[in-house]
């Protein structure tokens, strides 16, 4: 489970200037909350990885020198993966003036951390860095990665963004993202956010570069047209180069923008036109596809080749979404038929087959080649064609299942694919040479039908319960006690989720200083502070006065119940020594 940086300024500062007070016998009582300014738990996020250990972490940026540890001073640390950090006194965020710093670590097995914070409140804030596992970058790549502050989700400003150069590719990309430019959400409505990052992935030429962008290699088998198609045959790509464009504003996937991105992709030395079979030059038009993987659709957009300021050539085009676009010319295959008669005959393994049914020919790669007619066995059996007028006509036959064909394509390997209404394969021919094969079977494997669920009662809501806290410090043999300022977790061991808290003089920081939990689940409290742990054990949230079992030394909660209120007050007091 986490374990939370429990920051506890007051007994820091208590340490330091009240245990020296004389009067040993007297308790002292100390709030220094006013000392922390936008108290802020950093969660570096593995996504349940193993449990992170401890690490230093840079704070940098132009506002950094704003910032301090939730327990004072500037020697930065997480702790298990968490960091409590807060803004000194005289910081004054707001939405006008925000603080901006950038949160800086290496982690062992994850990519380099490098998060910019907004902070425009004084409140308790709870700020969670996805990491990423360390990949190596693609050879013939290049990768730039930064992070933008925006307003409410809008650009407030042009910004600029461009890949570095490296040997390979030694070509860059541009993207410039307009002033007022709204970030969009899939569906196109305006993400409120105050921070955008954004990635731009320039795929070069280079053998490595290609494999990473066409995984299957340069021809696309599932290639289709304008209209969402399948092209018989697939299509083959020469591509010029690849923009892959990824944004995040806040946490929410940026997937339109409000207005075109104009983009300017340097193009390497001695590119071919396909088309005009010479040289690429000023003035040459590059169509422009999108999608990912190798499967690129056709887009109303191109690219027009113009000399850059450097004497390169580069593209100018645009993007009006978040996507992988390919700058490329593709052909077609030619696919020839001819007139032979084939039978397929279809093998169920049930007697009772029924529904629509799509029926394919491919080649042994599994490119499409073309559709047979709409099929629906419990009609149509035996589907027998003959050309009449030049066109193929079909007549059904009863007692068996499949298509008599008296066309099929020129070519040597080809295969049957039978396909449910739901997508799914039902069965395929072994490979056949359909220029001189005279019929194939195809074995059908029918679903069993699906048994609908009887749908049980509704399930009765939770019933909840107020939590307020009252939170103390003590230091051991020096009467002092100070209520805390922190953050701990109350954690659900019954839902798996963790809820974080911040304690403010002791109480909850939130509306009334009230939570809510639930009655009957099982929890847990729990904090870190100087790298040792403090934990309750487990103990259910019920209606009646209670103490909770206590995992670690020097941390004793115990709670009073208030019927009228349906109130549970817990009572927490963190003991330790105080140098």
């Amino acid at each position: 489970m986490y374990r939370f940086f429990l920051p506890i300024l007051s007994l820091f500062v208590l340490a330091l200037s009240g245990c020296k007070n004389p009067a040993e016998d007297i308790i002292i009582n100390v709030n220094t909350s006013s000392l922390f300014k936008s108290p802020l738990l950093v969660h570096f996020d593995n996504s349940g990885g193993a449990p992170l250990g401890d690490f230093e972490v840079d704070i940098t940026g132009e506002d950094s020198a704003m910032v301090q540890m939730g327990t004072g001073g500037t020697n930065f640390k997480a702790v298990e993966g968490m960091m409590s950090l807060a803004l000194k006194s005289d910081a004054k965020p707001s939405e006008q003036n925000p603080i901006v710093f950038i949160v800086n670590a290496d982690i062992a097995g994850y990519a380099q951390v490098n998060k910019k914070i907004v902070i425009t409140t004084d409140s308790a804030l709870m700020y969670r860095i996805s990491l990423s596992k360390y990949v190596k970058p693609v050879e013939g790549t290049s990768t730039f990665e930064t992070e933008t502050l925006l307003s409410h989700g809008v650009t407030t400003e042009q910004l600029t963004l461009s890949t570095p150069a490296n040997a390979k590719p030694a070509q860059t990309v541009t993207v410039k993202i307009p002033l007022g430019t709204e970030m969009l959400d899939a569906s196109k409505k305006i993400i409120d956010a105050n921070l955008l990052k954004s990635t731009l992935t320039l795929y070069g030429l280079s053998a490595t570069s290609l494999a990473a962008a066409f995984p299957r290699g340069l021809t696309d088998i599932n290639g289709v047209d304008k209209d969402g198609n399948a092209i018989p045959g697939g299509v083959t790509y020469t591509t010029a180069g690849l923009l892959r464009t990824a944004m995040l504003a806040g946490e929410t996937t940026v997937r339109h923008f409000s207005q075109p991105l104009q983009v300017s992709q340097e193009l390497a030395a001695n590119i071919t036109n396909p088309d005009t079979k010479s040289p690429v030059k000023a003035g040459d038009i590059i169509p422009l596809w999108e999608g990912a993987s190798g499967a690129y659709k056709p887009t109303t957009y191109t690219a027009t080749v113009a000399t850059g300021a450097n004497g390169n050539l580069v593209a100018n085009y645009t993007i009006p979404y978040t996507s992988t676009w390919n700058l490329a010319w593709r052909k077609s295959a030619v696919l020839g038929f001819i007139n032979r008669d084939l039978a397929i005959n279809f093998l169920p393994n049930k007697a009772s087959w029924t529904g629509a049914h799509t029926v394919q020919l491919q080649t042994s790669k599994g490119t499409y080649l073309t559709n047979l007619p709409r099929y629906t066995p419990e009609k149509e059996f035996f589907r027998q064609g003959k050309i009449l007028n030049g066109a193929t006509t079909y007549t059904t036959v009863t007692g068996k299942y499949g298509f008599g064909l008296v066309t099929v394509p020129n070519i040597g390997n080809v295969k049957v694919v039978v396909i449910d209404a739901k997508g799914k394969t039902l069965g395929e021919s072994a490979v056949f040479d359909a220029r001189t094969a005279s019929s194939v079977n195809v074995n059908i494997t029918i679903p069993d039908p699906v048994v609908p669920t009887v749908p049980t009662g509704p399930t009765a809501p939770p019933e909840y319960i107020n939590i307020t806290a009252d939170f103390t410090g003590k230091c051991i043999s020096k009467n002092i006690v100070a209520p805390l300022n922190s953050w701990v977790t109350i954690n659900d061991l019954t839902d798996k989720k963790y809820t974080y808290v911040y304690i403010k003089s002791g109480a909850i920081d939130q509306p009334g200083g009230v939570m809510k939990l639930i009655v009957g689940h099982q929890y847990k409290i729990s904090a870190t502070y100087q790298g040792k742990a403090y934990s309750t054990g487990t103990f259910p949230i019920k209606k009646a006065n209670m103490d909770i079992p206590a995992a670690a030394e020097n941390f004793s909660v115990v709670t009073t119940y208030n019927g009228t209120t349906n109130t549970i007050n817990i009572v927490g007091v963190l003991s330790m020594d105080c140098n």
